[in-house]
């Protein structure tokens, strides 16, 4: 314990006894050199290559993402669209969830609550926009449908 550096915390001292009761049941070899073994890498050798794909594990890719982020449009827009497409806009139902407002009903239909799906796709007025919007351009069957998704309708 004379080892130990700073302030003999509560926390310190845990961490020290747990380190403790893990090694406790370890025998080295003397005679066998110590070796480093790379976890994220087939051969246990370390390589930035290995590093950087470890780096990665446990994340998903969200679907559409790419193509969102090659679109010919401002920041602004692609940044807006990707908070909506993780869910994180500051919508009725979240303010309400976060105890900064009363009602998550929707201020456009009154007739579900305000979420990005709903906002953004199955809300009647987001439906008529987006009817509007894309008929001109032949694709007023692409529109979202009153179950679509954001997610699902990207």
């Amino acid at each position: 314990m004379r080892d130990i550096s700073g302030a003999p915390t509560a926390p310190v001292l845990y961490e020290y006894a747990d380190l403790w009761v893990k090694l406790e049941n370890i025998q080295l070899q003397p005679l066998e050199p110590d070796r480093f073994v790379w976890r994220w890498s087939a051969n246990g050798q370390y390589s930035v290559s290995s590093a950087y794909k470890a780096y990665f594990i446990g994340w998903t890719n969200m679907a559409g993402a790419r193509e969102l982020w090659r679109a010919a449009v401002p920041p602004k827009v692609k940044f807006f669209f990707w908070l909506a497409l993780h869910g994180r806009l500051w919508t009725a139902e979240r303010r309400k969830r976060h105890g900064l407002q009363l009602q998550a009903a929707c201020a456009l239909c009154d007739q579900h609550d305000e979420t990005t799906d709903h906002l953004l796709c199955s809300c009647v007025y987001a439906r008529e926009v987006w009817s509007r919007l894309l008929q001109p351009f032949g694709f007023h069957g692409a529109a979202p449908q009153q179950t679509s998704t954001l997610l699902d309708w990207w």
